[in-house]
Protein backbone atom coordinates (compact mmCIF):
# COMPACT_ATOMS: atom_id res chain seq x y z
CA UNK A 1 0.00 0.00 0.00
CA UNK A 2 1.08 3.25 -0.41
CA UNK A 3 1.94 6.09 1.93
CA UNK A 4 -1.27 8.58 0.84
CA UNK A 5 -3.20 5.27 0.53
CA UNK A 6 -2.15 4.28 4.35
CA UNK A 7 -2.29 7.94 5.27
CA UNK A 8 -5.51 8.32 3.99
CA UNK A 9 -6.84 4.71 5.37
CA UNK A 10 -5.56 6.32 9.05
CA UNK A 11 -7.70 9.54 8.52
CA UNK A 12 -10.19 7.55 7.52
CA UNK A 13 -9.90 4.98 10.75
CA UNK A 14 -9.50 7.93 13.58
CA UNK A 15 -11.82 9.77 12.10
CA UNK A 16 -14.40 6.41 12.40
CA UNK A 17 -13.29 6.09 15.68
CA UNK A 18 -13.73 9.90 17.04
CA UNK A 19 -17.35 9.39 16.33
CA UNK A 20 -17.50 6.06 17.96
CA UNK A 21 -19.34 4.66 14.69
CA UNK A 22 -19.72 0.85 13.71
CA UNK A 23 -19.17 -0.79 10.77
CA UNK A 24 -22.92 -1.40 10.43
CA UNK A 25 -23.80 1.76 11.14
CA UNK A 26 -21.60 3.12 8.33
CA UNK A 27 -22.61 0.64 5.94
CA UNK A 28 -26.55 1.88 6.58
CA UNK A 29 -25.69 5.58 6.78
CA UNK A 30 -23.25 5.59 3.84
CA UNK A 31 -24.40 2.53 1.67
CA UNK A 32 -22.07 0.77 1.34
CA UNK A 33 -21.99 -3.14 1.85
CA UNK A 34 -21.03 -3.86 5.18
CA UNK A 35 -18.70 -6.58 3.63
CA UNK A 36 -17.19 -4.04 1.10
CA UNK A 37 -16.61 -1.68 3.93
CA UNK A 38 -14.45 -4.49 6.00
CA UNK A 39 -12.47 -4.69 3.26
CA UNK A 40 -11.47 -1.19 2.74
CA UNK A 41 -10.63 -1.14 6.43
CA UNK A 42 -8.47 -4.02 5.83
CA UNK A 43 -6.64 -2.08 3.71
CA UNK A 44 -8.13 -3.40 0.29
CA UNK A 45 -8.52 -1.69 -2.84
CA UNK A 46 -11.63 0.55 -3.05
CA UNK A 47 -13.82 2.28 -5.55
CA UNK A 48 -13.65 5.83 -5.48
CA UNK A 49 -17.24 5.84 -5.28
CA UNK A 50 -17.01 4.25 -2.10
CA UNK A 51 -14.71 6.08 -0.59
CA UNK A 52 -16.82 9.08 -1.44
CA UNK A 53 -19.79 7.41 0.22
CA UNK A 54 -17.39 6.78 3.35
CA UNK A 55 -15.78 10.25 3.44
CA UNK A 56 -19.00 11.84 3.75
CA UNK A 57 -20.16 10.03 6.49
CA UNK A 58 -17.82 11.35 7.80
CA UNK A 59 -17.12 14.51 7.31
CA UNK A 60 -14.11 14.20 5.04
CA UNK A 61 -13.25 14.92 1.66
CA UNK A 62 -11.17 12.22 -0.78
CA UNK A 63 -7.98 13.54 0.66
CA UNK A 64 -9.15 12.47 3.93
CA UNK A 65 -8.97 16.36 5.10
CA UNK A 66 -12.37 17.65 7.64
CA UNK A 67 -15.01 19.40 5.75
CA UNK A 68 -17.45 19.03 8.59
CA UNK A 69 -16.59 19.16 11.94
CA UNK A 70 -16.67 16.43 14.18
CA UNK A 71 -18.82 18.21 17.08
CA UNK A 72 -21.52 19.14 14.20
CA UNK A 73 -21.47 15.62 13.30
CA UNK A 74 -21.74 14.51 17.11
CA UNK A 75 -24.12 16.48 17.40
CA UNK A 76 -26.00 15.24 14.15
CA UNK A 77 -25.68 11.69 15.43
CA UNK A 78 -27.29 12.32 18.51
CA UNK A 79 -30.46 13.89 17.46
CA UNK A 80 -31.00 10.48 14.59
CA UNK A 81 -30.35 8.46 18.03
CA UNK A 82 -33.22 10.38 19.82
Amino acid sequence: MNMKRQELLQKVKYRRSQLGITFEELSKLSGVNTRTMMRFFAGDDAKLSTLEKINSVLGLDLAGNEVVDIQSLLEKRAKLQK
